[in-house]
């Protein structure tokens, strides 16, 4: 634009644009910046041309791509280096897994997971599948009441397919037989007197003596 080198994005102020929001901002493909205190967000700014050129900033910038999963209707939000092919989620009484299907590009990696509690309200252990040199992880301080906030970092001897296994406590709790039971015996119930009821009206309807008093 206007002979200047090309950027990823460039600024208007006319229409007050916001490069980052709460902590998070946008992956960009240029940024050369470090993330030493490993959070998934770097260290330095990212600058962004400006149509007055002024000195427009992305504060936090991602060191990854961003990724948002829906599961068992919450919604999961990592940033990562790696790339993110599914999330699926199980549950057992009191105990859930959160399982993600990554395919790693390089031995080395990470994520920034935003995890809502209802899914894993405590994290007891984390797995890497597959040879793992090392494997850590800690949470951030962004963490609240409603979400968890991971960061987890693993060096590997190879590349590919591969699985991230977390496992905690949840509050969705398993629907049992017992549970599934009782629902089916009222929903046939239901479905019972519904019938009976229709059959008594036909029946009345029908009736040729049927006189209005």
């Amino acid at each position: 634009w206007n002979n200047v080198p090309v950027r990823q994005a460039y600024d208007i102020p006319a229409f007050s644009n916001r490069w980052d929001y709460n902590g998070e901002g946008n992956s960009w493909s240029d940024y050369t910046g470090r993330d030493d205190n490993q959070d998934g967000i770097g260290d330095i700014p990212y600058s962004i041309m400006s149509e007055e050129e002024t000195k427009v900033e992305d504060q936090y910038p991602l060191m990854g791509k961003f990724y948002c999963f829906k599961v068992s209707n919450n919604s999961v939000s990592i940033v990562s280096d790696t790339t993110i092919d599914r999330i699926d989620f199980r549950s057992h009484d009191t105990e859930g897994e959160l399982v993600l299907n990554i395919t790693k590009g390089t031995p080395n990696g990470f994520l920034r997971l935003r995890i809502p509690r209802a899914l894993l309200d405590s994290l007891c252990q984390v797995e890497f599948s597959g040879e793992t040199t090392s494997l850590s992880f800690h949470e951030l301080s962004c963490s609240d009441q409603t979400f968890r906030c991971l960061y987890i970092s693993y060096t590997s001897d190879g590349t590919g397919k591969h699985y991230l296994n977390l496992t905690g406590t949840t509050q969705i709790p398993e629907c049992s037989m017992a549970c599934l039971l009782v629902i089916f015996s009222v929903t046939v119930f239901l479905v019972c007197m519904n019938r009976f009821r229709t059959s008594n009206l036909l029946r009345w309807s029908s009736r040729p003596d049927k006189r209005r008093t």
